[in-house]
């Protein structure tokens, strides 16, 4: 390939990602609003899939409708089996049934079309404040390596594997028709 065209196929490129730089207004997302109800106390219902996600993830609680990490905390990282503690162990919104989501769980709530973030904001406001590659732990060991789990990146919506040993954010869920 020449020069000139190999410019031209690159410029292409970064126009086609900055373009993608956000949820375009007007377009239907895969998980827009009213796939959900939100229930008022941390909790969001997705309706087309039946769970219930806490809106915020690990160390951070709703705020006036920001995702605010808490206070004298050691940051808002798990190793993967830590949050697999964290999540059988938590006690939130009347519910002790919480654990981590699987990665088609995880995967349901992934803004496909969106680029810088890959999820709802309005429903995860959290995500607005981690733009910078933090990947997500979900429940799932790497096929490939037992000593790695399958996350995504809310930046972009992409999904890979991550040494279990690392520290990663985390949402938790529960199935919204389970009785406890």
């Amino acid at each position: 390939m020449n020069k000139k065209l190999a410019a031209l196929f690159i410029m292409g490129m970064v126009s086609s990602v900055e373009t993608m730089a956000a949820c375009p207004s007007g377009l239907d997302s895969y998980t827009p609003d009213s796939d959900f109800v939100d229930n008022g106390d941390g909790t969001v219902t997705h309706t087309k899939t039946g769970l219930m996600w806490r809106q915020c993830p690990y160390r951070t609680n709703l705020t006036e409708g920001e995702c605010v990490a808490e206070t004298n905390t050691d940051g808002r990282y798990a190793t993967w089996s830590k949050a697999l503690e964290v999540a059988d162990g938590l006690d939130f919104a009347g519910h002790t049934d919480w654990r981590l989501p699987n990665i088609t769980e995880l995967s349901s709530i992934v803004e496909w079309r969106c680029y810088n973030n890959a999820i709802n904001d309005n429903m995860f406001p959290a995500t607005q404040d981690f733009t910078s590659g933090d990947l997500f732990w979900s429940s799932t060991t790497l096929r490939s390596s037992a000593s790695q789990a399958r996350v995504i990146d809310f930046q972009i919506g992409t999904e890979s594997g991550v040494g279990k040993n690392n520290n990663k954010q985390f949402f938790v869920v529960r199935d919204s028709e389970t009785e406890e």
